[in-house]
């Protein structure tokens, strides 16, 4: 059952080409498009998310779930995205993207936890609806913390000091002395 609102959210992953729109044009700033579709990837499914357990009809609870998933591609466009806007060097974006895979991925053992302990009958809705409240709240609150703190400007301990002497270096490499002009020489 979970598959099908992942293989529908497919087609929808067109955020990226209204984000490179946006910025091809100047609509909007980098921050700017970051945080809008953050909060579309956040926020709507949040507050979907916070509506399931309200919803009595499997049909409508089921199109509910489906429009919250197709949503959350859009972080693609936004946070995800971020990560290489505030630190471009290869080295740092990796870092910086494990960093937030492990707490992104920490939802995988601590969900099923937290629903253990707060759901002890499991046909019991309004334990059910505690769990979607938590999972709404939490999906919003993140992105209040990203909307206050977030930036796409290039963090200044991405930026990479220059190598003392690395001139220097460099045209020793190329000197006469070392062949390498002679054998740049001999290629041609």
């Amino acid at each position: 059952m979970y598959v099908i609102p992942m293989e529908k959210r497919r087609p929808y992953s067109y955020y990226s080409s209204v984000r490179d729109k946006l910025l091809y044009h100047k609509i909007l700033g980098l921050t700017t498009v970051r945080k809008l579709f953050t909060a579309l990837s956040q926020v709507v499914p949040g507050l979907l998310i916070l509506c399931i357990g309200y919803i009595d009809s499997i049909p409508f609870l089921l199109t509910t779930w489906f429009i919250a998933v197709i949503f959350i591609t859009a972080s693609y466009a936004g946070a995800m995205a971020n990560i290489i806007d505030i630190a471009p060097n290869y080295g740092h974006s990796g870092a910086v993207l494990a960093f937030c895979q492990t707490i992104h991925m920490s939802a995988s053992f601590l969900s099923p936890l937290t629903v253990g302990f707060l759901v002890t009958q499991e046909d019991s809705i309004d334990q059910w609806r505690i769990v979607f409240e938590v999972s709404g709240i939490i999906a919003m609150v993140t992105y209040m913390f990203y909307q206050w703190f977030g930036t796409a400007q290039i963090q200044s301990w991405n930026i990479q000091q220059p190598i003392r002497n690395q001139l220097q270096e460099t045209e020793k490499m190329f000197s006469k002395e070392n062949g390498a002009t002679q054998l740049i020489t001999k290629a041609k």
